[in-house]
């Protein structure tokens, strides 16, 4: 061999070690990726373009500080001192020499990253991916780069179904020109997923965001929280203006950010962005947790990653729960029915529609206020500001996923439910139930829901053979569009049966009703009392209109609802609404009596629920009383006062003539059964003789219930003494009587040694102990009336006049 020849084949031999030695391992083909194992390996890459098209993965974490010592000059009409750096130089330059292969960070960084290109697009770890180009599992942190347009961390540009998932960036980023994004400059129809940025954005004009600066592609669960700052179009999340891409479930922070606003996305405050629950409530899948995925995209820890939520494949521990994403007791079978204890088992079931044919019981009331923290931001279309929240997701959707199961509420409330979704159909605490599905012994208090159309407090509609039964509702309702109603919006043929509402319902549209909005189905011993508007077709209990289904002995108040008519029931005052009769006279089953039933469905006390009738489960006394069904009300008897007669000469009993001393007044609610006395047991005294002395006579008053009443006064019968003296076998005679100023005592018995005067009430009110055969007393100074002399346990009257 010649030398020639040997120096030749020494020289290929080395460039073939050379290019062997390029990656730390791998051929460039999917099955077989080059390893990027060192920063090396990264700068080949990036310098390389004819490998822009090959499949990559990194294995290790790469520390890049010394990108800041790269590309020293004034390179590509860059600006700068000749001994400045420009630094790493990005992979995929410009749309013709663009990076469309696949870069699989697989868990690990690229640290400290430096570019410095003030002069140059395209600016980022990626300059310019395209044509189906992805990144998946990489985290770019503490970067430094700086360009003049479409500047990110990772990209400069996706372009054309490129995806970028389960990566992140931190640091800083500034640009002079338009397009400056946290994590993508332009994402153009591309996607980016499970991402998130914490980079200082920073530029001197415009379309500036936290994730992205401009958008036509698609982004889904991401965030950011970092500074964003620019001339103008700046977002929090994405660079406002006009891009027409679609963002979904994804979030920024409007106090670390400054920003307010964002071309998609729902602005938090940091504190919400620490707290698991309003990505969790956005599908976000983290660790832990299977409601929503089992690939644990997601963890969060509040001592970790600044409080925000990280990547899981970032291996810091997940200590964070969430309500609603525990499965409660029971197994959902008719035997053994999922026990819906609190909050956040009423949350797991609206978000499992897997189980919404399942068999469900309440076992506790349950406080639903913080619903108004829930669902945060501008999901499904919704309008609102960015921290506004939708509340609660009903329990069922129309069309597929309905609720068909059975939820007992056994005699338990849910208070305080809010929801706020005025672009969205089918809203209550059940948006949609059919096929059978049933409703029992449940209310819901103080709600405040809105909603597009088809809303009601418990149901936004029940179809095809549901049954809501004993159920009731308070609070306020609106919706936007038609069919609004205080307990369920359309009811079609389902039945509501001992149901009430006392809900104020409020509609910009038609169809209204304070009980249903719409009925095509059976409504029967239900009423409504809240108040009713609406644009047309308002009705007090029902929508007024053309429903055609049927309703049966059900009410509603006139007054308080503002509406008199209704397409079915019957309307009343407000104090008729409030008594007992109207509802029993049509066969409602009420406590304490058995003519409607012995079920004792309903009760009615003037001081409770504002004096409408109440479900008996609500655990309130029944004190309402109605002739025919039930008197819980004792009659009333009123007696003259007591009374005293003087008999005249000859007489020594009184006759009673006629019904002078028969009670002066009687009275009851319902009708009295008898009046009788304890004197002759008679219900009249006409004709008794009453003899000389006092009797007391007792009235007693019964009503047909078996109340009873008793009054009694005294009649007192005084034999007839004259009107000059009274000889008495007590031995001794008094004169005058009456007499005005004085009376006279002829006593027959010397050996009495004292005279007492009495009144009426046996109380002495004088007294002598001066006894003579004839002894005078002074009684001028007494009142007129009747008196008593008594001597040696003898008594006499005599009357001052």
């Amino acid at each position: 061999m010649t030398k020639n020849h040997l120096l030749t084949a020494v020289l290929l031999l080395i460039t073939m070690v050379t290019k062997a030695q390029t990656y730390s391992g791998g051929a460039g083909t999917e099955t077989d990726p080059y390893q990027i194992a060192t920063l090396t390996d990264l700068q080949y890459l990036s310098e390389n373009t004819s490998e822009w098209s090959k499949h990559f993965i990194q294995t290790t974490n790469i520390n890049a500080s010394d990108t800041k010592t790269w590309n020293i000059g004034d390179h590509d009409e860059n600006a700068g001192t000749p001994d400045e750096a420009m630094g790493f130089s990005p992979i995929g330059k410009n749309p013709t020499d663009n990076f469309s292969g696949s870069y699989n960070g697989k868990g690990h960084v690229i640290d400290s990253l430096y570019i410095n290109r003030a002069k140059t697009n395209y600016i980022g770890l990626f300059g310019y991916m395209s044509f189906g180009a992805s990144i998946d599992s990489l985290g770019v942190t503490n970067v430094d780069i700086e360009g003049y347009a479409l500047v990110g961390s990772l990209a400069g540009e996706s372009q054309y179904s490129c995806i970028i998932n389960n990566c992140f960036s931190t640091g800083n980023i500034r640009n002079n020109h338009m397009y400056l994004g946290g994590l993508v400059g332009y994402n153009y129809e591309s996607t980016i997923n499970n991402c998130y940025s914490q980079v200082n954005a920073n530029s001197n004009y415009n379309y500036v965001g936290g994730l992205v600066g401009y958008n036509t592609g698609s982004i889904n669960k991401c965030y950011s929280s970092g500074p964003v700052d620019g001339n103008s179009y700046l977002g929090g999340l994405i660079g406002s203006g006009n891009g027409n891409g679609t963002v979904s479930d994804s979030f920024w922070d409007t106090e670390t950010s400054g920003q307010t606003v964002s071309n998609g996305g729902t602005g938090l405050k940091t504190i919400q962005m620490k707290g698991m629950c309003v990505y969790a409530d956005s599908l976000w899948d983290f660790m832990i947790e299977n409601a929503n995925g089992t690939y644990d995209f997601w963890g969060l820890n509040p001592d970790v990653n600044n409080g925000y939520p990280f990547l899981s494949w970032q291996n810091y521990l997940h200590t964070e729960s969430c309500c609603g994403y525990t499965i409660p007791q029971g197994e959902g079978t008719e035997d053994n029915p999922y026990e819906i204890a609190t909050l956040c088992d009423l949350k797991w079931l609206s978000m499992h529609n897997s189980v919404w044919d399942k068999y469900f019981i309440q076992t506790a009331n349950i406080n639903a206020s913080t619903t108004k923290n829930w669902n945060i931001g501008n999901h499904d279309n919704d309008t609102g500001t960015p921290n506004e929240a939708m509340g609660f997701s009903p329990i069922g959707e129309k069309p597929v996923n309905n609720f068909s199961g059975s939820y007992n509420g056994q005699g338990h409330v849910i208070d305080s439910l809010y929801i706020n979704r005025t672009k969205t159909n089918y809203i209550g605490l059940f948006g949609y139930m059919s096929f059978g599905a049933s409703i029992d012994s449940l209310g819901v208090t103080n709600v405040d829901i809105t909603g597009y159309a088809t809303v009601g407090s418990l149901a936004g509609e029940s179809q095809y053979s549901c049954e809501i039964n004993n159920c009731f509702s308070t609070g306020n309702i609106s919706n936007n569009h038609m069919y609004l109603g205080g307990l369920v919006g359309i009811n079609y043929e389902s039945s509501i049966n001992n149901c009430y509402s006392q809900v104020n319902a409020n509609s910009n549209y038609s169809y209204v009703g304070g009980l249903v909005g719409y009925n095509a189905g059976s409504i029967n011993k239900c009423y409504s009392s809240g108040s009713v508007d609406g644009n047309s077709y308002p009705g007090g209990l029902i929508g007024s209109g053309n429903g055609s289904g049927t309703v049966s002995n059900s009410f509603w108040d006139t007054e308080t609802s503002g509406q008199t008519v209704s397409d079915g029931g019957t309307g009343l005052n407000t104090t008729q609404m409030q008594e007992m009769c109207a509802y029993a006279d049509s066969t409602w089953d009420f406590m304490m009596e058995d003519i409607n039933g012995t079920d004792d469905i309903w009760g009615l006390n003037a001081n409770e629920n504002e004096g409408y009738p109440f479900l008996s489960w609500q655990g309130f006394y029944h004190t309402g009383s109605c002739c025919g069904y039930i008197d819980l009300i004792a009659p009333t008897i009123t007696c003259f006062d007591n009374q005293t007669i003087d008999l005249t000469s000859g007489q020594t009993v009184y006759t009673v003539s006629g019904t002078e001393f028969d009670p002066d007044t009687t009275y009851d609610n319902c009708t009295i059964a008898s009046i009788t006395n304890d004197f002759n047991s008679s219900s009249t005294l006409a004709g008794v003789e009453l003899p000389i002395g006092t009797s007391t006579i007792a009235w007693t008053v019964t009503d047909e219930a078996g109340y009873t009443s008793t009054c009694s006064f005294n009649i007192e019968v005084n034999e007839f003494t004259g009107l000059n003296n009274i000889k008495d076998k007590t031995g001794f005679t008094i004169y005058p009587n009456p007499a005005n100023d004085y009376i006279e005592i002829e006593i027959n018995n010397s050996e009495i040694k004292k005279i007492e005067v009495l009144d009426i009430l046996g109380k002495i009110v004088k007294s002598t102990s001066v006894i003579q055969n004839k002894s005078i007393i002074q009684i001028d100074d007494l009142k007129s009336g009747v008196y008593f002399i008594t001597i040696d346990r003898q008594t006499q009257k005599f009357i001052k006049q």
